[in-house]
């Protein structure tokens, strides 16, 4: 059975993370969509926030289960039976920040997959959706489909 693990803050989901997921959900029998928490970022969107978004845009995908983790990784792929953690590069910079974080894991008996973006998914980010967000821009093509009434129902809340 192969089960690939997609490792992210997903502070929100994006297009881009919704293509890592779609391809895994075709190449493996079950798919962890994990979110994990970074100590040295600062989130817009709380943990319940992210996991509520990244439920919704993995409906469609039966095998893709969302989870959060507080510990490493490394750990979680081991206690889980994770094959593969699969990792989208968008460009040079991406792939060495990747390459050094997919030889961490192998040193702790875990292997990366790196998944070239497509062309029209090189922009896409977090970081650029959440700049989108502060600065009043439109952002709708950033997000998986019917997330941006969500979004923007997070963003009205008192």
């Amino acid at each position: 059975m192969t089960v690939v693990c997609i490792p992210g803050s997903y502070d929100p989901v994006t297009r881009g993370h919704l293509s890592l997921i779609d391809y895994a959900s075709r190449i493996a029998d079950v798919v962890y969509a994990a979110i994990f928490i970074n100590p040295d970022k600062t989130y817009r969107f709380s943990l319940d926030e992210r996991l509520a978004l990244l439920c919704h845009a993995c409906r469609p995908y039966p095998n893709v289960r969302v989870v959060s983790d507080p510990g490493t990784v490394a750990d979680f792929a081991r206690k889980n039976g994770v094959t593969y953690l699969l990792k989208g590069v968008r460009n040079e910079a991406d792939f060495l920040y990747e390459q050094k974080m997919a030889d961490i894991n192998r040193s702790r008996g875990v292997e990366t997959l790196l998944l070239p973006a497509a062309p029209e998914l090189c922009s896409v980010s977090s970081s650029e959706l959440r700049r989108r967000l502060d600065e009043g821009e439109a952002y709708g093509e950033l997000l998986p489909p019917g997330l941006e009434g969500k979004i923007k129902t997070l963003l009205d809340k008192p």
